[in-house]
Formats: C-alpha cells, structure tokens, sequence
C-alpha cells in the first residue's frame, strides 16, 4: 500500500509545474543571477595602498635612511606583496593642501632631529594609524641603532640584522578564505529549502476533507488518512530534496560555489532542510482552518521572511540576530540550514555543522508530531 501511494503521489507532484517551477527553477534562475551580480566580488585585494605624501624638505634630502625606509614601504616586494604606502614627494604647502582634499591620508614632516619628526594627519582611521606606527616604529629602531653605535659598535653587525615587523599579515581564521558572496548562495539554498513548504502544505491538504475533494475521499477510504498523508510526504519530500541536490550541483560544477570537500555532509544538510522546510509547510496546512489561498500566502510571507532573516536579502542580518536574539537563529530553520552549510566550509571540525543539522531534525520532529495529533483530532460531520 505504501508504495502505491508514494508511486501515485510521485507521480502527481512531478505534474504540479506551479510547485516545480517555484521549488526548483526558480532557485536555479536566481543562482545564475545571483553568480552574474556576485562574480567580481573578492577578485580584488581586501588593503590597497595608502595614499601620503613626504615633505621634501632639506632634513628629508640629507637623510638617506629615512629615504631608504620610504622607499621600503612604498615599493612591490619582491615576493609580490602590495606596498604598504603609494608615496609623494610634495613641498608642505603642496601637502597641507593634498590632505585638505582628502588626496592622502596624512604626511610626514622630517625634521633636522628624529625626535622632531611629525605625522600631519586630518582625522583618524586605519591609514592614519598605520602611516604613524610605521615613524613610530622608524623611530625606535633609529635610536636603538644610535645607542648600540655609541655604546658597542661591535654589535652593529648583528643589530642590522635583525627584522623589524610587519604592518600588514594576511591571518586566516578558518580553514577557508572567507567571501561575502558565499552567504548569499547558502540563504538561497535555505530558501530553496523553506520552498518545500509548497509541497507540504498541498500534501496536508490532500487528506483533509474541508479542503479538497480528495482530502473527502481518503477520509472515506479503508486506509487510515496517516498513512496517506505519510506515504504522500515521503513522495514530495524525494522531489523536494532532489530539487536541492540539483541546485547545490549546478552552484558547486557550473557556479563554482564552494561548499566543502565533505559530500556526505553536504547530502545530509540538504535531506535535513528539505525535510524542514516540506514539514513547515504542512504544519501551517494543518494548523490554520482557512482556505487553501490564504495558507498559501501566509507560507510565502513566512518562507520569505524566515529566508530574509538567514541572510538573502542582507548577509549580516544572520550576524546581527546572533548578536541580539541568538534563540532565533536556533529556531529558524532558513537560518539552521544556511548556517549548517557556512560552518561545514569554514571551520575544520564538524561541532558547529551537527548541532545545526541536529537542530533542524529536532524541529522536523517536532512539525511530524504537531501534524500527527492535528490529523488524529481532525472529525467531519458529514462527508
């Protein structure tokens, strides 16, 4: 019986090109649009070169060390790293005037005496700040090197060769080099996920006789509407997670979407928020006792706003409920699934994934028993 039913079912679902084309086209039309919009993004270098200036005042002309270490900081190294500052020679006047236009970002006024030695700046922000350690640390070294000379001169040698720091280190906190662009691709397959909602909602309304004629005659069938209604969902559940699968391979082979190198993980966060999203669907069916036009359209409002708070429209927003009601984020299975699909390419260990993923079978279980014991109470005067 089961397998008749879940055949039939298939069968119907796989005609339905109103749930197909929202479910599984319309995600793939929005992943192509969205790579179009996002494929520049992250191709350029995240620090680009500080714009200052140097007076060329006589005390810069005499001092060649001073010369030598902005010639260090403004120049390709050899190992193909950035510059550090895009440097101009300017009289102070010149100077003064670039920083009032905002044409650097400060510069610096060499003087006859290193302690003497100014950073002329107009408001403070990172090429500011890192424009002033650069003289501060410049400076440190000279009188190092002034003191080691006068004090032991032997010991020169050995003090020119040590390293003075880095400004700028590339530092990577995952396993992955992070880009904005990512988020959107994995809210839209959590979007793609909250569409299997369609299918829910048209399955729970197949077995209730207020809504449909159908929903009458399996209530007059032998077979109980559980069962029915069981065999049904595992039917749209296979159309819906197949649709999912067909949109993460299309991103990962056509797109070049990164998703991870665990395939198994990839599968399973996929079944976890189909299965969500097609329960959600049939929760909100067998909840509400309205017509099936006004189910479906607070589905869609939900969907979208369920989808807009794991970050579609706006990547920080998953970020921003993190930060002020973490229990959303929890309870959100848009928000599970994106997450669970962020944490399997970040992070090196599979903790934050499972508990995403485990959060989203906890909340299916809980929609399967909700709908359960509303099937079992549903009664018909007459049929």
């Amino acid at each position: 019986m089961f397998a008749h039913i879940y055949t039939h079912r298939l069968k119907c679902q796989l005609r339905d090109r109103s749930n197909l084309f929202w479910s599984i086209i319309f995600p793939l039309v929005l992943a192509t649009f969205f790579s179009m919009a996002f494929s520049n993004i992250g191709k350029s270098d995240m620090f680009s070169e500080i714009p200052i200036a140097v007076v060329n005042n006589p005390a810069y002309q005499q001092d060649t060390s001073f010369q030598q270490a902005i010639q260090s900081v403004g120049s390709k190294q050899a190992n193909g790293t950035k510059a550090l500052f895009k440097v101009q020679l300017l009289s102070q006047a010149q100077a003064d005037d670039a920083l009032k236009n905002n044409k650097i970002d400060g510069y610096i006024l060499p003087s006859d005496s290193d302690e003497n030695m100014q950073v002329i700046v107009k408001e403070s922000n990172t090429g500011q700040t890192i424009l002033k350690s650069f003289v501060d640390e410049y400076l440190q070294y000279t009188a190092a090197y002034k003191d080691i000379a006068t004090q032991n001169p032997a010991a020169m040698r050995t003090a020119m060769q040590v390293k003075t720091q880095a400004f700028i280190r590339t530092v990577s906190l995952s396993k992955t080099t992070p880009k904005a662009s990512v988020t959107y691709f994995y809210a839209l397959i959590a979007m793609a996920c909250m569409y299997g909602s369609f299918w829910g909602l048209r399955e729970i309304n197949a077995v209730q006789a207020n809504q449909t004629m159908q929903g009458a005659r399996v209530n007059m069938a032998p077979v109980h509407k559980t069962r029915v209604f069981f065999a049904s969902l595992c039917a749209a559940l296979t159309v819906q997670t197949a649709g999912v699968f067909l949109l993460v391979g299309y991103m990962r082979f056509a797109l070049n979407v990164q998703f991870g190198s665990q395939t198994g993980y990839i599968l399973l966060a996929c079944f976890a928020g189909s299965m969500a999203g097609v329960l959600f669907g049939a929760v909100v069916g067998a909840a509400l006792k309205i017509g099936e036009g006004l189910k479906m359209a607070i589905l869609i409002g939900l969907s979208m706003l369920l989808s807009f708070l794991s970050g579609l429209m706006y990547n920080k927003m998953i970020y921003i409920i993190e930060t002020h009601i973490p229990l959303l984020n929890r309870i959100n299975p848009a928000a599970l699934t994106a997450n669970a699909f962020y944490s399997l390419y970040y992070y090196d260990t599979p903790g934050q994934y499972l508990r995403n993923v485990g959060l989203l079978f906890v909340i299916s279980g809980i929609f399967f028993a909700i709908i359960y014991f509303a099937l079992r109470r549903q009664k018909y005067e007459s049929l």
